[in-house]
């Protein structure tokens, strides 16, 4: 094992010393006892963070490129609603067609069954 009072590794710890970047104890104890961001707040940073960079895109375009920036964005979610309602409107199709299949189910089939 090495001797610590060796000034060969004295010297070299002053250096490395000088080299550290001169920041207060506390500021340093103040990071460590600092909780990590959860997973949910750094993502709602990152939207966010997200948000205002497009905001600023949008700002920075000329009046003729902010409409037709803006009229796709109005034709895009026109686009997404229409396939959410389509979806929904065959949810309520399949949901109809199987009450009746089941409807039918208990008025012809069942009835055959019943114990006499």
């Amino acid at each position: 094992m090495s001797d610590f009072n060796d000034p060969k590794l004295q010297e070299r710890l002053r250096q490395l010393e000088a080299e550290l970047p001169q920041t207060p104890q506390s500021s340093l104890q103040a990071q460590s006892q600092t909780p990590s961001p959860s997973a949910s707040s750094r993502s709602s940073a990152s939207s966010k963070f997200s948000i205002q960079k497009l905001g600023q895109w949008f700002n920075g375009l000329s009046g003729g490129a902010r409409t037709v920036v803006a009229l796709g964005g109005v034709v895009a979610g026109l686009m997404v609603l229409g396939a959410l309602l389509k979806l929904v409107t065959q949810a309520v199709s399949l949901a109809l067609l199987l009450g009746g299949l089941y409807l039918v189910y208990q008025l012809f089939f069942r009835r055959d069954q019943t114990p006499q």
